[in-house]
């Protein structure tokens, strides 16, 4: 199967722009919060510490070469990657400011053989959605990244922008 036909493309110029209309808005979002760099091919290097690789369906957010997570374009992609810049900046403290806005998911492991759960084998079950489910490196990247997604872009980034006018940029 061709990349067109994966993307719902008759051509190749169509499925460019199928994708670009995905990501554009999401990169833009993200870019309005935290630096985003262009570190390669559709790579990106996000607040200088995580790696977002774009797919053609989902994303992989890491660092370096290690997944942490990878999920859809469909739900919340800004969400979750800022929430786990979040994380990287401020740790347990800013997981349970989340946990305190919203309910985790049922986080479960994934002994698939497939796909990304070879590495990420913790899912952040979203029952009202069907499949393809976030994915993590372990149980607290499946939640963050969970969360981040059941939040959205726009709670998200607001609580991200508040502490960082508090003060709590970096720790």
């Amino acid at each position: 199967m061709g990349i067109p036909k994966m993307l719902g493309a008759s051509s190749e110029d169509e499925a460019r722009e199928k994708w670009l209309q995905r990501v554009t808005p999401f990169l833009a979002d993200l870019r309005e919060v935290v630096d985003v760099e262009a570190a390669g091919p559709a790579r990106f290097r996000v607040d200088d510490a995580l790696i977002l690789q774009l797919g053609m369906h989902d994303f992989t957010l890491g660092v370096d070469e290690k997944p942490l997570i990878e999920t859809s374009y469909f739900v919340d992609p800004a969400g979750a990657v800022l929430a786990l810049v979040g994380w990287e900046r401020w740790g347990d403290e800013w997981l349970d400011l989340l946990r305190s806005q919203g309910t985790p998911r049922p986080i479960r492991i994934n002994d698939s053989p497939f796909g990304p759960w070879q590495i990420l084998l913790w899912v952040a079950q979203n029952s009202p959605h069907p499949g393809r489910w976030l994915v993590g490196e372990t149980p607290v990247h499946a939640e963050i990244g969970g969360l981040g997604e059941d939040l959205g872009y726009s709670v998200v980034s607001d609580i991200f922008r508040e502490r960082v006018a508090r003060g709590e940029g970096n720790p």
